[in-house]
């Protein structure tokens, strides 16, 4: 971005997007924030017309070096597998926050809440790349509070009953009655 001075006392803001210059002129010193406020409508309009499919794979491809084996191949599976086709194949400057709302609904009927959470990061962070004036303000299902299961003193005797004789006698005595058990 490069903020010029005119001769007529007036500020030219010049930025490059997707090889197109977007020019504005302000009669005041712009602000960061002026400057992208007046220019989100002209992004948009420039923002690349293909599908959010073809976008998605762009994305991993151009983090396929700094992102994890198993993060790129999940990325994969939500596009071969998760999303449904009417949302990869609109295009990406046509994608709302409404429609991003009712991926995520339908997605988490069969899904944890985590699981949730990592497809609606993905999603975000292609339109981030490709729309990123666009803010999203997506209500994600609330996280599931881990309970471990704890064994009563009986269920643990019946255990022990049942392995004596057995080849994991001495292991599970060794874990239950042998070593300091821990409060949770």
């Amino acid at each position: 971005m490069k903020i010029e001075k005119l001769p007529s006392g007036s500020y030219r803001v010049r930025k490059m997007i997707n090889g197109q210059v977007i020019t504005k002129v302000f009669d005041h010193k712009p602000t960061q924030k002026e400057i992208t406020v007046a220019m989100a409508s002209d992004i948009d309009n420039i923002a690349p017309k293909t599908s959010f499919k073809s976008c998605a794979i762009k994305y991993i491809e151009s983090k396929d070096r700094v992102l994890s084996p198993t993060t790129v191949k999940s990325y994969y599976s939500y596009i071969e597998a998760v999303m449904p086709d009417w949302f990869l194949s609109m295009k990406i400057n046509e994608i709302e926050a409404i429609h991003i709302q009712r991926l995520i609904n339908i997605y988490a009927v069969d899904h944890k809440p985590k699981t949730v959470r990592n497809l609606h990061a993905f999603v975000s962070a292609v339109m981030g790349m490709y729309r990123p004036n666009m803010v999203l303000h997506t209500a994600l299902p609330q996280k599931q509070k881990y309970e471990p299961y704890v064994p009563s003193q009986d269920e643990v005797k019946c255990i022990l009953d049942a392995a004596v004789g057995s080849r994991y006698h001495i292991p599970f005595q060794l874990g239950v009655l042998g070593m300091r058990r821990g409060i949770l």
